[in-house]
């Protein structure tokens, strides 16, 4: 017959000082013990099955006047909820707030934290004032908002095809250095948001990155059009303006381009000679 564990059922010690249910909370917590007069905690069970046990047999060791205090240092510590919704687990967001808070924030290693978790913990295990942690992120999230324009604003024709994508990252994999970007390319790279991300690294402003991206549009429009038109040559011809207005007539009535109603008529001339001994 199978043995059963005992169920986990947390402690008044553990429920009065955090929600059972929120990992954030136990996160920050569990740092917070683990602080505590240098006490050591297994560094793997941050974040895992066995966190909430072991805060609670921490937590029974010490007394009224301790917990008291951790709940108070928890109502200080912790921000709203709803003033870290707008933080997702994006790898270009988590990779500019990172730069943008790496001076302010405490470093955190553990193998259990990573990605939104981890920058949170950072953001909640930071000695710092409610208000001071609030300025902070009003400031980062103005400048994430006016940085991730540049995707909306000037990258949306990249979105239709990775070939589009991955000539880009050619571009400026070659052409950096030409445009005053002397950071390389990531060799990994391989989608638009790699794209962007480089973007945000190099801290492009809008313009620059306008300017850019409309350099690379040019030029695979130009490839493309090389591509459609391998068995054709560009010549220079010079025409009287007379001509000139009644070619536009005929491609304008036609729906057709300059270069299309020419090649028709010499084609047409071609098979019947009506007009040219």
């Amino acid at each position: 017959m199978a043995i059963q564990e005992p169920i986990y059922r947390p402690s008044k010690h553990l429920t009065d000082i955090i929600d059972i249910r929120s990992d954030r909370e136990a996160i920050w917590l569990w740092l917070y013990c683990e602080n505590w007069q240098d006490e050591l905690l297994p560094p793997d069970s941050l974040n895992g099955g066995a966190m909430r046990p072991l805060l609670d047999a921490f937590l029974e060791g010490l007394d009224i006047r301790d917990l008291r205090r951790a709940k108070k240092d928890k109502d200080s510590a912790l921000l709203p909820d709803q003033q870290l919704d707008w933080i997702q687990d994006n790898k270009r967001q988590l990779n500019y707030l990172e730069r943008q808070m790496s001076s302010e924030l405490p470093r955190l290693r553990h193998p259990r934290l990573h990605g939104r978790t981890l920058l949170i913990a950072r953001l909640d295990i930071w000695p710092a004032s409610l208000e001071a942690k609030t300025g902070l992120l009003s400031k980062v999230k103005r400048d994430w908002e006016s940085q991730k324009n540049i995707s909306e604003k000037y990258c949306g024709w990249l979105k239709v095809d990775k070939e589009r994508v991955q000539y880009a990252i050619r571009w400026l994999d070659e052409n950096g250095r030409k445009i005053g970007i002397y950071r390389p390319m990531p060799q990994d790279s391989s989608d638009l948001e790699d794209i962007l991300t480089y973007f945000d690294r190099v801290q492009l402003r809008l313009l620059e990155a306008k300017e850019i991206t409309n350099s690379i549009r040019v030029s695979w429009n130009r490839e493309q059009h090389r591509k459609r038109n391998t068995d054709k040559k560009q010549m220079n011809v010079i025409l009287p303006h007379a001509a000139i207005e009644a070619l536009d007539l005929l491609a304008k009535k036609s729906g057709r381009t300059r270069a299309e109603v020419i090649e028709r008529l010499v084609t047409a001339e071609t098979k019947e000679a009506l007009y040219l001994d």
